[in-house]
């Protein structure tokens, strides 16, 4: 009676494990509590069995014993067989605890395995989505980025198209600043740049050229003025001092003809009788030729 209550509360035990794992996995709903239940009166039912069990097989040997003392012979085949039983069934339940350990083990081995199989999918899933997401905000990176190239490109293509046109310093500046912020650069609005640079350089070599020319003609025309200016001074001169020689020709010349008063003997003429002598009227210039002097009583 203890060996079958042993091995049906054995059975239960086992039984309610495979339940109460299976009801982690299930889809029904499999009360917990009651399974719990089970596995608890399968394990009183074995705790029974042992206890009213008879002797294990080392006394159960030694209870033979004392009864072969007192039994026949077919008593101790009896009892030998009985053993024999007793200790096949404890092989058979070690047989099973020991397979139900590793079933147990197997499932929670299994158990893990598909843990891990799920973890790892998540992993997947969460990776390839983080690298969906990266590629999608590089697009999006790419894609603004592209439409800002745009922009400033036009924009860069309308101020160098006035530069082209007006190809001034300012404009050339204005055209640089709009071609170096685009991002990366455009080779070939810079080489239309150059071009602009070319044309700005040959013009103000140009207006160099034309202004050291107009300064040339501008200091040609001073130097010219001033010697005209020189030239029409010193005809003035010229004429100034001709008129004063001029004058003073005309002026000797009525004083040669003044009529002035000389005597046969004297060295002197007068203006006026001065003095004694025989006075003759003479101009100045016979005065002069003859050698006299003016008078000093009479010109002073």
């Amino acid at each position: 009676m203890g060996d079958f209550l042993f091995a049906v509360g054995l059975i239960g035990w086992f039984l309610g494990i495979g339940i109460f794992i299976y009801s982690f996995f299930s889809k029904k709903k499999i009360s917990r509590k009651k399974v719990i239940v089970g596995i608890i009166s399968a394990f009183a039912a074995m705790v029974c069995g042992v206890t009213i069990s008879p002797p294990d097989t080392e006394q159960a040997t030694t209870h033979s014993t004392i009864q072969s003392t007192t039994t026949s012979s077919t008593t101790e085949d009896t009892s030998s067989k009985s053993r024999e039983k007793e200790e096949q069934k404890v092989k058979e339940i070690a047989k099973k605890k020991k397979q139900a350990q590793l079933e147990a083990k197997k499932k929670a081995e299994e158990q893990k395995a598909r843990e891990e199989a799920e973890k790892k999918v998540k992993e997947q899933k969460a990776k390839e989505e983080a690298e969906k997401k990266q590629q999608e905000d590089k697009r999006k990176a790419e894609e603004q980025k592209q439409a800002e190239i745009a922009q400033k490109t036009s924009s860069a293509e309308t101020i160098l198209a006035q530069a082209e046109s007006n190809p001034t310093r300012d404009n050339y500046d204005s055209a640089l600043s709009a071609i170096q912020a685009i991002p990366g650069g455009n080779q070939s609005l810079s080489n239309r740049l150059a071009n602009v640079d070319s044309a700005i350089k040959a013009n103000e070599a140009a207006q160099a050229e034309a202004a050291k020319i107009a300064e040339q003609q501008r200091q040609q025309a001073i130097a010219q003025e001033q010697a005209r200016q020189a030239a029409i001074q010193a005809e003035q001169q010229r004429q100034a001092q001709l008129a004063q020689e001029q004058a003073a020709d005309q002026a000797q010349q009525q004083n040669n003809q003044e009529t002035v008063l000389i005597t046969p003997t004297g060295k002197k003429y007068h203006n006026h009788v001065c003095g004694n002598g025989n006075y003759s009227p003479a101009t100045l210039q016979e005065a002069l030729n003859r050698g006299l002097t003016p008078c000093e009583k009479c010109f002073n």
